[in-house]
C-alpha cells in the first residue's frame, strides 16, 4: 500500500479527511490517492486509532507503518561462481551480450543475459570510472596495438555463421543468414576483372594563362581551348581534361596546393612542375 511518492503530511490530510466522513470514492476523485490504497489506509487507520478525535499521528508513527519496507535480499546470482573471470572481462571492456555468450560456451551457464547484465550493473556501480586527459609534446609518446590477425579473423568468421547469422534480428525480425541465402545471395554478381577507377569530375574553365584550376592546383590545357569550358576527371594518379567527350589533356595528379603541371604541346613553352 506504501507509495514513495507519498510524504508523511500527504497521508496525514487523507486521515484527516477521513475523519470528517469522506469516502474513499470522494478522496479518489479529489486525486489525493487511488481508491484501492484510500480503502487500505481507512483499515490502518482504524486498527491504529488515528480516525479518532485527537492530534494526528507524527511522521515518525505513519513512517513506521507506511515506509516501504526494505527488499528482501534477492537469490544469489547465477554468475557468481564466475566473478573473478567476469569482472577480469568487464575490466578488459567486453560487452555484456559477448560475456553472457562466454560463460555459455565455457561453462554451459544456464543463466539468461539479464542475469549477467544486472551483475555487471553492480560491478559498474561499485567502480565508478574516472578519465584523465594524457597530453603529450610531439614525439614524446607512441602508442602500439598488438594482435594477432589471423586468429582475430578466424574467431569473426565463426561468430557471423554460427552466432550473428542466426539469430533473430532486433529489425528485421529474421535470421541475416537465412535472409542473405533466401534473399540476397542470387542478385550478387561476380567482381570484375579489372578494379573501377575511382574519380571525381568537375566543369573547370580555361584561364588566360592556358591553365584550369582544381583543388588548388593547376593544370594546362591547349592554347585554343582559352576561356572555354571543359571536364577535368581527377582520379588517384591523373587529372584528365575532356572537350565535348575528346581527351586534350593528361596530367599527374598534384597533391600540393599552388603547384602547377604544364605540358609544352598544350600550354606554355616548357614543362614545368613546381
Amino acid at each position: 500500500m506504501s507509495n514513495r511518492r507519498f510524504e508523511m503530511y500527504e497521508y496525514r490530510q487523507v486521515i484527516y479527511r477521513m475523519r470528517l466522513g469522506e469516502s474513499d470514492r470522494s478522496i479518489a476523485k479529489a486525486g489525493l490517492m487511488g481508491r484501492r490504497k484510500a480503502s487500505e489506509l481507512r483499515q490502518l487507520a482504524k486498527e491504529r486509532g488515528w480516525l479518532a478525535k485527537g492530534s494526528l499521528p507524527d511522521d515518525s508513527e505513519l513512517s513506521q507503518y507506511l515506509e516501504p519496507k526494505p527488499a528482501a535480499e534477492s537469490h544469489l546470482s547465477l554468475v557468481v561462481p564466475h566473478a573473478d573471470e567476469v569482472e577480469r572481462w568487464w575490466r578488459n571492456g567486453i560487452q555484456g551480450t559477448t560475456i553472457h555468450q562466454t560463460l555459455e560456451r565455457k561453462y554451459d551457464f544456464s543463466g539468461s543475459y539479464s542475469c549477467v547484465r544486472r551483475y555487471l550493473a553492480t560491478l559498474k556501480a561499485a567502480n565508478p570510472e574516472a578519465t584523465t586527459i594524457l597530453e603529450f609534446e610531439p614525439a614524446e609518446a607512441a602508442q602500439v596495438d598488438f594482435g594477432s590477425l589471423s586468429d582475430a579473423n578466424r574467431q569473426l568468421k565463426d561468430w557471423i555463421l554460427q552466432t550473428a547469422g542466426n539469430r533473430i534480428h532486433g529489425t528485421t525480425k529474421q535470421k541475416p543468414l537465412s535472409a542473405f541465402i533466401e534473399s540476397e545471395k542470387h542478385l550478387l554478381t561476380a567482381l570484375p576483372d579489372v578494379p573501377p577507377e575511382l574519380a571525381t569530375w568537375a566543369k573547370v574553365k580555361v584561364h588566360g594563362n592556358c591553365h584550369v584550376q582544381f583543388e588548388n592546383c593547376y593544370y594546362s590545357a591547349p592554347f585554343r581551348l582559352v576561356h572555354q569550358q571543359l571536364w577535368l576527371k581527377a582520379a588517384e594518379t591523373s587529372v584528365k581534361l575532356f572537350r565535348d567527350l575528346k581527351l586534350v589533356a593528361v596530367h599527374p595528379r598534384l597533391k600540393k596546393p599552388g603547384t602547377r603541371s604544364t605540358i609544352p604541346a598544350t600550354g606554355g613553352s616548357i614543362l614545368n612542375r613546381r
